[in-house]
C-alpha cells in the first residue's frame, strides 16, 4: 500500500503545495477532503479522487477502495460532493470509462455501486447500455440491477434499451445479460428500442442474427408476443429471419424454421405501416414485400426455406396434437 502511495500520490500530486492523502492514518474524511483539495486547487496534471479510485480499484486494492468510498459517501451526506469532483480529466466517472465494466468482478462492482456515490440513470449513454456493449459477462449487468438501475430506460443518443443491444452481434455474453435482463419484475421484453428507421426489438435483433438461444429465451418470457410488429425491422421477428436469410447467402434456415414452430407469424408491413399476414407462403411474401433484392433470389434458396417453414409448422401441429393427448388421457396440459 505505502509504494503504490508513494508513486502514485507523491510524484503527482506533491508538488501541488497541499497535503498529501494517507490512507494508513487519514479517516476516510480526511482523506477524501485532501484529494478532493488537490482536485478543486487546478494544480495537479490529472484528477486525484478518480484516478485513485480507478488505480485501487484496477489493483485490487481493498483498505483503499474501502476508504475512498466511505469519503465519498460522507462527502455527499454533506453536500459537498459534485459529479465533477468523480470526474478524471477527460470528464467521464468510472461508470462511463470501461474498467468498471471490463475488469471488475461482480463483487467489486457491487462494493462500488453499494456506496451509492455514482448516478446510475442520468448518463446520456446509461450504464445498463454500457454494461450490455461493453462487459465481457454479465457481472456489471446484474451488479447495476441490484443498485436499482431501469432496464426500461434508453439511451439518449439513439434510443437503444439494453435488452435490445445484449441482442445484437458484437454483445459478449448476450444470453447471460439477457437472462438477467429478463428476469427483472419492470421490463418489457416487446419494448421498441432505437428510434426512426432504426427502430427495433429484442426479438428482432435476435432473429435477424440467427441466435436461438436468445430467442428461444425470450419466447418463454411470460409477456413477450412472438408477432410484435415493427415496420421498421421488417415486421414480425420471422419476417426478419426471413429477410436475413434471403439477402445473405450463407444464412442457415434454421432460425425460420424454429419461429414457425413456435408458431411465429409471417407478417410484413403495408405502405401505410399496418401488418400483412403472408401465411408462411414465401412467393406471397416476395410479391409483397416491394423489393427487388428479395425477389432475385435463386429459386433453390427460396424453395428451401419453404420447405423450412413447411417443416417448423408442421413440428409445431404434431406438438399440439400430442399435447391435446396427453391433455385428454392424463387431464394435464
Amino acid at each position: 500500500m505505502d509504494a503504490f502511495f508513494d508513486q502514485e500520490i507523491a510524484a503527482r500530486y506533491g508538488r501541488c503545495g497541499l497535503p498529501v492523502p494517507d490512507p494508513v492514518n487519514d479517516s476516510p474524511q480526511a482523506f477524501v477532503s485532501k484529494c478532493l483539495a488537490i482536485d478543486r486547487s487546478g494544480r495537479a496534471t490529472d484528477r486525484c479522487t478518480s484516478h485513485l479510485l480507478e488505480r485501487a480499484l484496477d489493483t485490487g486494492n481493498v483498505p483503499v477502495t474501502f476508504t475512498l468510498l466511505k469519503g465519498l459517501q460522507w462527502a455527499m451526506k454533506r453536500g459537498s460532493l459534485e459529479r465533477h469532483d468523480l470526474e478524471d480529466q477527460h470528464g467521464r466517472t468510472l461508470l462511463e470509462g470501461t474498467l468498471f465494466y471490463e475488469k471488475l468482478s461482480r463483487d467489486w462492482c457491487r462494493l462500488v455501486l453499494a456506496a451509492r456515490v455514482f448516478d446510475i440513470h442520468s448518463d446520456s449513454m446509461p450504464p445498463l447500455c454500457r454494461a450490455a456493449v461493453l462487459s465481457r459477462d454479465a457481472a456489471a449487468l446484474e451488479a447495476l440491477l441490484e443498485a436499482g438501475a431501469d432496464p426500461c430506460v434508453a439511451d439518449d443518443i439513439m434510443g437503444h434499451l439494453p435488452q435490445a443491444l445484449c441482442a445484437q452481434s458484437f454483445c459478449r455474453a448476450g444470453r447471460e445479460k439477457m437472462e438477467a435482463l429478463l428476469q427483472h419484475p419492470r421490463v418489457n421484453p416487446n419494448q421498441i428500442s432505437g428510434e426512426g428507421s432504426l427502430a427495433t426489438t429484442a426479438l428482432h435483433e435476435a432473429a435477424s442474427g440467427g441466435k436461438v438461444e436468445l430467442v428461444d429465451r425470450l419466447l418463454r418470457h411470460d409477456a413477450i408476443d412472438r408477432d410484435v410488429f415493427c415496420p421498421t425491422a421488417w415486421g414480425s421477428p420471422l419476417a426478419a429471419a426471413v429477410v436475413q436469410f434471403l439477402l445473405k447467402p450463407n444464412t442457415p434456415d434454421t432460425m425460420a424454421r424454429f419461429l414457425a414452430e413456435e408458431g411465429a407469424r409471417l407478417l410484413i408491413a403495408s405502405a401505410e405501416g399496418d401488418p400483412i399476414d403472408c401465411g408462411y407462403d414465401i412467393s406471397r411474401f416476395q410479391k409483397l414485400f416491394g423489393s427487388s433484392a428479395i425477389k432475385a433470389v435463386a429459386p433453390e434458396r427460396t424453395r428451401q426455406l419453404q420447405a423450412a417453414l413447411d417443416q417448423g409448422r408442421k413440428t409445431r401441429l404434431r406438438q399440439a396434437v400430442h399435447k391435446g393427448r396427453r391433455k385428454s388421457e392424463y387431464g394435464t396440459p
